[in-house]
Parts: structure tokens; sequence; C-alpha cells
């Protein structure tokens, strides 16, 4: 509708035949949304659809002769998808029209979903295994980083408890060296994703590679988890004895 006449509205009433020759017209009664005929990865392609029964609708066959579509599939809507009785249920009810009729396939909506993106689903799995890893080892790695920092600048924070410093002001002190490591590195691993995410683009859906909402969701998750692993040095250095700090030294 969009391709031939711009806009839904005005295709309705237009007139399309499938065959030239000879030309047999049928009018555009309704537009359909997109439909993802080929999969959940792929773009809605171009569809009509035609009525069951027509006339003359094969290349080649009389323009008078009655044609009806075979194949054909239909959507159930109900409250009942994943019990046990609604296939039985639906047998029935096509067996009381017409015992002939085959029923095959019967799959549920989700069903079809996870088999459509069940490639797509494997990678990103992996994909989320190797991620949570990088982010265990980066968080091993603050924490790291911040106690050996802690532990340098021991006599440090001894003598600025001495000298009368409250826990709160030697803990945001800790805190922030572990806020400036995570954004350093954050900033880091934001420019990289940005280059790289070209790459990712077959395997999202639905998803801009340069999504603000995710990248600015996941740099506030990783600067939560950076406090997180910053907080247990920042406690044990507000903790510290400074007479033993001193002895230490």
């Amino acid at each position: 509708a969009r391709e031939y006449w711009e806009s839904p509205e005005l295709a309705l009433g237009k007139r399309i035949s499938p065959r030239p020759d000879p030309t047999h017209w049928f009018e555009v009664v309704g537009v359909a949304t997109d439909v993802r005929e080929d999969g959940m990865d792929q773009e809605p392609p171009q569809l009509v659809y035609w009525p069951q029964v027509t006339l003359g609708f094969w290349e080649g066959s009389p323009a008078d002769e009655v044609q009806a579509w075979r194949a054909m599939a239909y959507a159930v809507r109900t409250t009942r998808t994943g019990t046990a009785g609604l296939i039985r249920d639906i047998r029935e009810a096509v067996g009381s029209v017409n015992p002939d009729l085959p029923l095959l396939d019967v799959r549920s909506m989700p069903e079809m979903m996870a088999r459509s993106t069940a490639r797509t689903t494997f990678t990103m799995t992996m994909l989320l295994v190797s991620a949570g890893m990088a982010l265990i080892l980066g968080l091993v790695g603050v924490y790291g980083v911040i106690s050996y920092g802690v532990s340098q600048r021991s006599r440090e924070l001894g003598m600025r408890k001495a000298l009368g410093a409250p826990e709160r002001t030697i803990k945001t002190m800790v805190l922030r060296q572990g806020l400036v490591l995570s954004g350093v590195g954050g900033g880091l691993g934001l420019v990289i994703a940005l280059g790289l995410g070209g790459v990712m683009e077959n395997l999202l859906f639905g998803v801009n590679p340069v999504d603000a909402l995710t990248f600015g969701s996941v740099m506030l998750g990783l600067t939560a988890v950076s406090l997180l692993a910053s907080y247990l040095p920042a406690h044990r250095a507000s903790q510290a004895d400074p007479m033993a700090a001193f002895r230490a030294e």
C-alpha cells in the first residue's frame, strides 16, 4: 500500500491484478499491518491477501475458471493456550465440519516465535555468558585495585583518622577512587561499543545498535556494581585503627 499509493488510506478502493494477461482486477478492501512472514529476524515482506475463491488466477488458466486456495493457516485466539484439552477441542470442532480435513503443525505463538529466533537466542545467550564472566572479572579487578590502593595508603588513612577525619569522609574518598576507575573504564568501553555496534546489528531485534537508553542503563548498572565492589575496601579503611597502621609502618 505504501509502495504503490503512499499510504494505506489511499490504497482503499484501488484495484490490482495478479497477472497482466488476461487482466482480472481485484479491489483493495482493507490494508493489514506488517507481517513478519519470513521470521522474527527478517523485515516484513510485501504481501497481498487474495480471496479464498478466485477466477482465472494462475497464468495460462481460463479467465472464467473458478479456483480455490487449499493451503490455509488459522490463528485461534484463546485464553486456554497451553492447556491439555485445547488441541483436542480444536480437532473436534474441525472434525464436526469435515472429518476428512487434516489438522497439521499446531503450535502456539510463543513456540513459533521461539523457533524463528532459536539461532539468534542461542548466540545472544553465549554472548550473555561471556559478558557476565567479563563483568565478574571486572568487579574482581576493581575490588583488587582499590584494596591494594587502600593497603598502600594505610599510614595516610591512619593519620587522617588520628587527626579527626570522620569515617564518612574516608569512605567517600575511597569510593571516589573506585568511581574514577569505573568511569574511565566505562568511558573506554562505551567508545569501543559504539564503534562495534554495527557488528551486532544482525543479532538485534527492535533495538538500535546505538540505542541511548540501552547504553545509559548499562553505564548506570556498571557504575552501581563498581560502587558495590568499592564499598568493602572503603568500609575496611574507615574502620582501621590508627595506631595499628603506625605500628605496621
